[in-house]
């Protein structure tokens, strides 16, 4: 029969060897979010991963890349996340991070991918239409223009004569723009543009479409023959 100072010295002798495996095991990397293969995602975005050591003690390289080559993005030391804020829409990326010891030694994570959102479809089907020429001062823009992932949309509409657009509304969440006819004139050419812009961030800019306003026939004959 085994004495307790022998149990107990056996006990103790498993739980160094234990703890030892453990101290000695190959640090990890595994990433998180976004979910490999997520799509229509957002152009700005939260990068993060787990690290099966304490990552103070390491710095992460993270690896961003359209297709399969992978470029470095950036290093960060004692941090398991980063936000990235420059992709493109419509676009799938491949990303890694890799642990980087104090001396020197590496720890690569698997290879995920993700794509990002669809841009706007372009705006269309203006009214006044493109070029059209018109006898009354119009009060209302409107336009066409739809998302292909269903995103909700708004809009931007710069407005002015040829080489003077300016932005007159920003962040419309309808597909019209009303104008105040007290400024225009006559004998003009406006011009406007549309921008459409998702809530992932992904924009369109539309066509510059225009319209001119002339004085109607009745109204030239009336100011030629004031009686």
């Amino acid at each position: 029969m085994r004495s307790p100072l022998r149990v107990l010295w056996l006990i103790i002798s498993l739980i160094i060897i234990i703890l030892h495996i453990q101290g000695c095991s190959k640090p990890k990397v595994t990433l998180l979010t976004p979910k490999n293969g997520a799509k229509n995602l957002p152009l700005e975005l939260k990068l993060s991963w787990q690290f099966s050591k304490n990552p103070k003690d390491y710095t992460f390289e993270v690896f961003i890349g359209e297709g399969e080559k992978l470029t470095p993005y950036t290093k960060i030391t004692g941090q398991t996340f980063v936000d990235v804020s420059d992709l493109h829409p419509a676009t799938a990326y491949n990303w890694k991070v890799i642990a980087i010891s104090k001396n020197k030694r590496k720890y690569e994570s698997d290879v995920w991918s993700f794509k990002t959102t669809n841009a706007p479809l372009k705006p269309s089907s203006p009214t006044p239409q493109d070029g059209e020429t018109l006898t009354e001062t119009p009060t209302l823009l409107t336009w066409s223009c739809e998302d292909p992932d269903g995103d909700k949309l708004s809009f931007d509409v710069y407005f002015g004569e040829m080489g003077s657009m300016q932005l007159v509304a920003s962040g419309v969440q309808k597909t019209e723009f009303v104008l105040d006819p007290r400024t225009l004139k006559t004998g003009v050419t406006y011009y406007w543009q549309v921008v459409a812009r998702d809530d992932k961030l992904a924009q369109t800019d539309g066509p510059i479409w225009s319209f001119t306003i002339i004085e109607s026939e009745a109204t030239g004959t009336l100011n030629e023959n004031p009686h």
